[in-house]
C-alpha cells in the first residue's frame, strides 16, 4: 500500500505544482509581419537611391554640356576662321555623347541711317552653340548664344555697305535699292 500511496501523493502533487508561466516572445505571424515590413521599406529606400543616381547623372550630363557650349562658343570668339561652323557633328565628352551644331550670323547695325552717310569699321556677329544629349526622344538640349564685335579693315569697310535692319527679316547682304545678288535686272531698268 505503501506504493499505492505514493503514486497518489506523486499525482496530487503534479497537480498542486505551479502552472509553468508562458515565456515572452513573438509569434510566427507578428515575425512575417515584422519581415513584410521591413522590405517594404528597405524597398523604398533602394527606390530613392536609384532616383537620386538618375537624377545625379542627368545633372552631370547637363553640366558637361554647359561646359562644351562653353568651349565651343569660346574657342569660335578666340579663332573666328576656324572650321568648327556648320553642319551637326558628335563628340564624346565625360562618357555621353553629344551632338553640337555652332551657327554664326551677321547682325544689321544702323537700320536707320541711310547707307551712303555710314561706314561701318567694325562688324556684330551673333554666335550660337546648340548641344544636345540623350537616347530618347526628344533629346535633351542647351543652347548658349553670344554677341562679337569684329573689326573691319579698311578695305572691308569700303566693300561692306550699310545693312539695314528690318524687324523679323534674316540680315540682308545688299544695299537698299540695288537688285538681289544673282538675279538679272529687269529689262527696262538700268544696272547700277
Amino acid at each position: 500500500m505503501k506504493s499505492a500511496s505514493m503514486g497518489l501523493a506523486a499525482v496530487s502533487n503534479r497537480a498542486r505544482s505551479p502552472r509553468v508561466k508562458p515565456q515572452g516572445g513573438f509569434t510566427l505571424l507578428e515575425v512575417l509581419v515584422a519581415i513584410v515590413l521591413l522590405g517594404f521599406s528597405y524597398a523604398g529606400i533602394l527606390n530613392a537611391l536609384s532616383q537620386g543616381l538618375k537624377l545625379a547623372r542627368a545633372a552631370a550630363d547637363q553640366e558637361n554640356a554647359v561646359v562644351l557650349a562653353q568651349s565651343l562658343l569660346e574657342e569660335n570668339r578666340a579663332l573666328p576662321k576656324a572650321e568648327i561652323v556648320g553642319s551637326d557633328r558628335r563628340d564624346a565628352f565625360g562618357g555621353t555623347q553629344y551632338g553640337y551644331k555652332v551657327e554664326v550670323r551677321d547682325v544689321p547695325l544702323f537700320a536707320d541711317v541711310p547707307a551712303d552717310k555710314l561706314k561701318p569699321t567694325f562688324e556684330l556677329k551673333q554666335i550660337s552653340v546648340d548641344v544636345y544629349w540623350g537616347e530618347r526622344e526628344p533629346k535633351r538640349h542647351y543652347r548658349l548664344s553670344t554677341f562679337q564685335t569684329m573689326p573691319l579693315s579698311a578695305e572691308e569697310a569700303a566693300a561692306k555697305p550699310n545693312e539695314p535692319a528690318k524687324p523679323g527679316a534674316a540680315p540682308n547682304p545688299q544695299t537698299p535699292g540695288s537688285p538681289a545678288p544673282n538675279t538679272p535686272a529687269k529689262p527696262d531698268e538700268k544696272k547700277p
